[in-house]
């Protein structure tokens, strides 16, 4: 028997306080329609089933037209701070059968935004905008007498101030190096360097065929290909000794050599994306990440090698939010042709707020100037831009939303306005999540949950301890369908190590999850499907109270029934559930060992007639 939770609402229910009044975006008019205090008026006239008729909702097996599709909602690519690149995620996108891809990178990051422009190797710290540049020395053991120092002279004819200068020698026969990484504040020199060109001054003081000043560039992992082993991507100047274009370690360490004028300044500009296709000519150049840079010497058999550094300059073609998306978009182009099988999308994070994905619409990204890329981490800035994306048509998603604050947040402003909240994030936070989600559903807030990976490297997703995957039931890859189903809650999401199975809840014979069902019945039918369950599963059904208390308790009213695989018969489960004054139901599968959530469905609302507020996209009459 299915027990039913113990709470009943009160007819006094409190109305939720709402810090915003503006509904959440309708993908479909891209701003919902809701039904207030005018439908419920018409209603009052003409009899509610009246006011409102749905489109029809038809069982999954029933309608040819209808299919899971799978999705990786939160990606991040070269054009991130990640050594991740489109053809790492497409490779195990394809390799899992996977149908959608999403290009999530940070919106800044996109149009390099308030990126470092120059280096003036004046000390181990320097600022830009008031953001630090730092220095990190790195010696191995190879090395002897190796050091650093910032110098006055000799310096860069092109610029005041100092050069860097950097001596080492190598241990016996050893062989060695000796480097000096630069870091930006926030990564603000990681991106693709599709479009970058490094203006650097170099002076060679001492090297020869043993003792080599470099220039390196740690760039992004690929999928193993061209004979070449999966791994990271270096691009390496070499000053002195052999020159040209070859590789070493195996292809994956891109070597130029460059002549070396010993005593004379020699004014640079590195083009790495033209290299990068003479030496990997079956790789696409412009998706690889100037993800660290480096300056160094190497040594071997006692030599010794000095040179001096100044003056570097990053030049970018990039200028606007317009020119990132095209960039993007021109490599995600070219990956439809390697990888047909998986169809992709231009999203974005956006990062100057409290993090939010932005789907679909016109593709429009705030543009944030050349301002240091500093965050606004207040709630009214993130109202605002929710608000300010709806208006370009795009759907939004708040990303790894782990604040302490989050169920009152969710209350008072109707889920922030958005229209979807990453649930399945990593575990230990994900259970707190869960928590606001349901104080959010008590309180009549239909947002849509999802699951994602939020990968920044691309190596291996079935590794990585955040790995869900989101499936829609819809018409479709195509992006129109995918976001609709979203928008209307047709979402499960599993972790695909454990589970893959499909997952859907009828009511009264209306399979949608999302749904906000309206009824005048007491009791309705319940139908919960979940194909393929692992036999030693367990499912948790939970039911939880629509009374909206507010911000008075923000707890969830919820009762959890768990039940084993082997309950659901054909991959359903039936049961009868009172309505009572509101009420919503969901269901989790558990691993049967760890008791982990390898699989979670979206919620549907049964509420009696007269129910306001509900998004018409959500909206089923009966």
């Amino acid at each position: 028997m299915f027990t039913s939770a113990s709470l009943e609402p009160g007819d006094g229910a409190a109305k939720v306080p709402r810090m915003s009044s503006a509904p959440r975006s309708s993908f479909l008019s891209r701003r919902s329609v809701l039904l207030g205090a005018a439908a419920a008026a018409t209603a009052g006239t003409l009899g509610f089933h009246d006011a409102v008729r749905p489109t029809p909702v038809f069982a999954a097996g029933t309608r040819p037209d209808l299919k899971p599709v799978s999705m990786a909602m939160h990606l991040h690519s070269s054009f991130s701070e990640g050594i991740a690149t489109y053809d790492a995620h497409l490779f195990q996108a394809r390799e899992m059968g996977l149908d959608v891809c999403w290009w999530t990178d940070h919106d800044f990051r996109q149009m390099a935004a308030g990126y470092r422009q120059a280096v003036r190797f004046d000390s181990r710290v320097e600022k830009e905008n008031n953001r630090d540049w730092t220095w990190s020395v790195a010696q191995n053991a190879g090395v002897v007498n190796g050091s650093y120092t910032f110098v006055a002279e000799p310096r860069s004819p092109r610029e005041e101030g100092k050069a860097m200068r950097l001596t080492a020698t190598a241990a016996g026969d050893a062989a060695g190096r000796y480097t000096m990484l630069g870091t930006a504040w926030n990564s603000t020199y990681s991106t693709s360097y599709s479009d970058t060109t490094l203006e650097i001054d170099v002076l060679v003081e001492q090297a020869s065929d043993s003792a080599v000043p470099f220039i390196e560039i740690l760039s992004s992992y690929r999928p193993a290909t061209g004979g070449r082993a999966a791994g990271s991507y270096v691009l390496q100047y070499r000053f002195g000794g052999r020159q040209g274009h070859w590789t070493e370690n195996g292809g994956l360490t891109g070597v130029i050599g460059l002549p070396a004028r010993v005593g004379q300044w020699q004014q640079l500009a590195l083009r790495p994306v033209e290299d990068h296709r003479i030496l990997w000519p079956d790789t696409v150049a412009e998706d690889a990440s100037l993800w660290r840079l480096r300056f160094g010497l190497g040594v071997e058999q006692g030599s010794s090698a000095t040179a001096y550094f100044d003056r570097l300059r990053f030049v970018r073609e990039r200028h606007t939010p317009a020119d990132g998306v095209r960039l993007l978009q021109q490599i995600s182009d070219t990956y439809k042709v390697r990888y047909p099988d998986v169809t992709q999308y231009p999203a974005a994070e956006i990062s100057l707020v409290e993090h939010m994905n932005a789907f679909g619409g016109d593709d429009a990204l705030p543009d944030y100037g050349a301002q240091a890329p500093g965050k606004d981490g207040s709630l009214e800035a993130q109202l605002k831009m929710v608000d300010w994306l709806h208006g370009h048509g795009r759907l939004v998603c708040l990303n790894h939303p782990w604040s302490n604050k989050l169920a009152e947040q969710l209350v008072a402003t109707n889920g922030m306005g958005a229209d979807m909240i990453e649930v399945g994030i990593g575990y230990a936070n994900m259970l707190k999540v869960i928590g606001a989600f349901d104080t959010a559903a008590r309180n009549g807030v239909f947002i849509t949950a999802n699951g994602v990976t939020d990968d920044h490297n691309g190596t291996n997703w079935m590794r990585e301890g955040t790995r869900w995957i989101t499936y829609a039931w819809s018409t479709g890859t195509e992006r129109d369908a995918v976001l609709k189903a979203s928008d209307e809650g047709q979402l499960w999401f599993v972790d695909p190590l454990h589970y893959r199975g499909e997952m859907q809840i009828s009511v009264q014979g209306r399979p949608r999850m999302g749904a906000v069902h309206v009824t005048p019945a007491r009791s309705v039918p319940v139908h919960l499907t979940a194909t393929d369950l692992p036999s030693d599963a367990l499912v948790d059904i939970i039911v939880g109270e629509v009374d909206r208390p507010g911000l008075a308790d923000l707890t969830p009213a919820i009762t959890t029934t768990t039940v084993p695989a082997s309950a659901f018969v054909d991959g359903t489960y039936k049961f009868q559930m009172n309505r009572r004054g509101g009420r919503y139901v969901r269901f989790v599968v558990r691993h049967g060992g760890s008791g982990a959530i390898i699989g979670f469905a979206n919620p549907v609302w049964v509420l009696g007639e007269g129910a306001t507020d509900v998004p018409a996209s959500r909206m089923v009459l009966s």
